[in-house]
């Protein structure tokens, strides 16, 4: 849950700028932040930005692309999404670190679980860590390959036309599914174990559109960079988007574009990318994708 709440907090702030509040609580937008010594702050949340806590954090401290470094103490929990956990001080409740490492130091204390999970690695986060590199790159390349293998040739092209053409129109229909898809489980979500399972069959629906999109999007790059069709345009594709999911701070928006410009491509082009029969020619002054 947790992950999915951080996730969520990402995509709808991740072009976001803040400035640190001087309140009861912190939040930063790309912006450090520190709590000094014999300071305190009853939360801090940090998107895209990193935490030295040399005092005292009376709640939770909550990062997403950013490293922790704790000398004072946390009261409850912390939780960091693509960065690593240095710890000197004390922790009283749980510590979770996806994307990076925990590191603790002489006179570390942490009163909770501890958990690390390395192979994580978020798309635009600022510290690398050979597992999660290597699982993102495996990962966009499984992709993109198992959907090359189900589209033919030609229906890939017309699907990278279609995209490359009409991006503009992929992208709102894509913001306005997913919105509307959080919108509806938000207020329906419990009320029977019947739509409950609907809710899932359609969220398999919509991350199928977007990974057919997806691979769209893989395919039109690719084709830029291997005018010979095949294997070697899905390998160029997957690899330059997976540099491109790599990049600090960039790496956030690219992953944006793909999962909203993707479930639109997939909901509108993947039908009239089937149905039409027979080749068609590659474009050769056909624009990238922005």
């Amino acid at each position: 849950m947790r992950t999915t709440i951080l996730f969520a907090l990402l995509l709808l702030t991740g072009l976001a700028f803040g400035q640190n509040q001087a309140d009861e609580g912190t939040t930063s937008y790309l912006s450090s932040v520190t709590i000094d010594k014999g300071s305190t702050s009853e939360e801090v949340v940090c998107i895209l930005c990193s935490a030295e806590i040399q005092g005292r954090v009376t709640g939770d401290l909550v990062l997403v692309g950013g490293n922790a470094d704790i000398t004072g103490s946390v009261d409850g929990d912390v939780v960091v999404v693509g960065g690593w956990i240095r710890i000197r001080g004390t922790i009283g409740g749980d510590s979770i670190v996806l994307g990076g490492g925990l590191e603790r130091g002489a006179g570390a204390q942490i009163k909770g679980e501890a958990e690390s999970y390395p192979w994580f690695h978020l798309p635009g986060q600022r510290s690398f860590h050979p597992a999660g590199v290597l699982c993102l790159i495996g990962v966009v390349l499984l992709l993109v390959f198992v959907a090359g293998a189900a589209w033919r040739q030609a229906a890939s092209n017309r699907l990278a036309d279609r995209l490359i053409r009409r991006w503009w129109l992929a992208l709102p229909v894509g913001v306005a599914a997913w919105f509307l898809y959080a919108e509806y489980i938000d207020e329906y979500e419990t009320v029977s174990t019947a739509l409950g399972i609907l809710l899932w069959a359609l969220l398999l629906l919509l991350l199928i559109a977007t990974w057919i999109g997806s691979y769209g999007i893989a395919w039109a790059v690719g084709r830029q960079v291997i005018r010979t069709a095949g294997w070697k345009t899905r390998l160029a594709g997957a690899l330059i988007l997976s540099a491109a999911l790599l990049a600090p701070v960039l790496g956030s928006v690219v992953f944006c574009l793909m999962l909203f410009i993707g479930l639109g491509a997939g909901l509108l082009f993947t039908w009239p990318a089937l149905r039409v029969r027979g080749p068609v020619a590659i474009e050769p002054s056909a624009p990238g994708i922005p």
